[in-house]
C-alpha cells in the first residue's frame, strides 16, 4: 500500500511537470505601463483601473502569457518613462506625426471625439461664436493630420489647452494664443472664471469631470457641434533605438497585445466593457 501511494505521488509530479512544460500554469510575465489619471479611461481609484485599463487587462489576458500591472504618474512622467524604456508603453495616447519620431503605437484601443467647449452662462459668448454653421462642415473635424482648419477664427478666441496634449503642436504652427494648463480640472475652472473662450476636451471625460468637482457644476458649459478632433487612443510603446535602454521584447508583446485586441473585439468582451461603461446600449 505504501509503495502504491509513492508511485502514486511521483504520477502526480510527473503530470504537473507535463502541464508546466505544455505551457499551461506557468507564471504570467507582468508589463509594466504607465496611465495618468483620466476618469472615466484610467485612473488608480476607479473600479478596475477605468474603462481604457479594463480593455489593456482583458487584451493581455486574452494572450495568457501576460499580466497588465499599472503604475500612474503625472502625464510628462508617463510620455519620460516610456522613452527611457523603463515602461513598456504608455496609455491613452493619440498617434500624431511628432509623436512617431519617437514612438510606435498599438492597434487602436478607443475612438473619440474632441469639441471645443465654453462655458455657456458667459455673457456675450454665444453671440460671439456666431452661427454653428458658420464653423464648417459637423462632419469634418477641425483638426486633422496635424493641421487646424478655421485658424483666423479661432484666433478672435482666447483658448485653453492641456499641456502634452495632441493638439500642442498644432497649436504652436498655427500661431495659436494659448493658455496651456497641466489638468483638464484647472483647465475647466478658468473656463468657468472667464480666463479663457475655447477648451478643446474629449468628450468622454467631461461629464465626469463636472461630476467630481462641484465649483463646476455651478454653470451650463456646452461645446460647438463641429468637432475639434476625432481621434484613436492607442498605447504608445518606446521605437527600438540601438545603443539606448529599450524595454525588453517590446514587438513581440506590442503583437500579442494586438492580437488579445482583436480577439476580445471579435468575441464580445469589449464591447461588454463598453456596455458595461456606458458606451453601448
Amino acid at each position: 500500500m505504501y509503495r502504491k501511494r509513492i508511485n502514486l505521488f511521483f504520477l502526480l509530479l510527473l503530470l504537473l511537470g507535463l502541464n508546466i512544460l505544455c505551457g499551461n500554469g506557468f507564471a504570467a510575465i507582468k508589463i509594466k505601463l504607465a496611465t495618468g489619471e483620466w476618469d472615466p479611461l484610467t485612473g488608480a481609484k476607479i473600479k478596475n483601473y477605468g474603462l481604457f485599463s479594463e480593455i489593456v487587462t482583458a487584451s493581455f489576458e486574452n494572450q495568457g502569457e501576460y499580466i497588465a500591472e499599472f503604475s500612474f504618474f503625472p502625464w510628462a512622467r508617463c510620455e519620460e518613462n516610456v522613452r527611457k524604456g523603463e515602461f513598456f508603453a504608455a496609455f491613452p495616447y493619440t498617434p500624431t506625426a511628432e509623436r512617431g519620431k519617437e514612438f510606435i503605437f498599438s492597434d487602436p484601443v478607443l475612438a473619440t471625439k474632441t469639441f471645443l467647449y465654453y462655458n455657456a452662462g458667459r455673457e456675450g459668448i454665444k453671440e460671439k461664436i456666431g452661427d454653428e454653421n458658420s464653423w464648417g462642415d459637423p462632419e469634418l473635424p477641425m483638426m486633422a493630420d496635424g493641421k487646424i482648419d478655421m485658424i483666423e477664427k479661432l484666433k478672435k478666441f482666447s483658448l485653453g489647452g492641456i499641456i502634452g496634449y495632441f493638439y500642442e503642436e498644432a497649436f504652436k504652427s498655427a500661431g495659436l494664443k494659448v493658455d496651456f494648463s497641466t489638468t483638464e480640472n484647472m483647465a475647466f475652472k478658468k473656463l468657468l472664471v472667464g480666463r479663457i473662450e475655447l477648451q478643446p476636451q474629449e468628450q468622454l471625460i467631461v461629464q465626469k469631470l463636472i461630476d467630481n468637482d462641484v465649483s463646476l457644476q455651478k454653470t451650463k458649459f456646452s461645446y460647438i457641434r463641429r468637432p475639434f478632433s476625432a481621434t484613436n487612443l492607442s498605447l504608445m510603446v518606446q521605437r527600438f533605438t540601438p545603443g539606448h535602454k529599450n524595454y525588453p521584447e517590446s514587438d513581440k508583446i506590442l503583437k500579442a497585445f494586438n492580437q488579445g485586441l482583436a480577439q476580445i473585439k471579435k468575441n464580445g468582451i469589449y464591447q461588454s466593457i463598453l456596455k458595461k461603461h456606458g458606451l453601448l446600449p
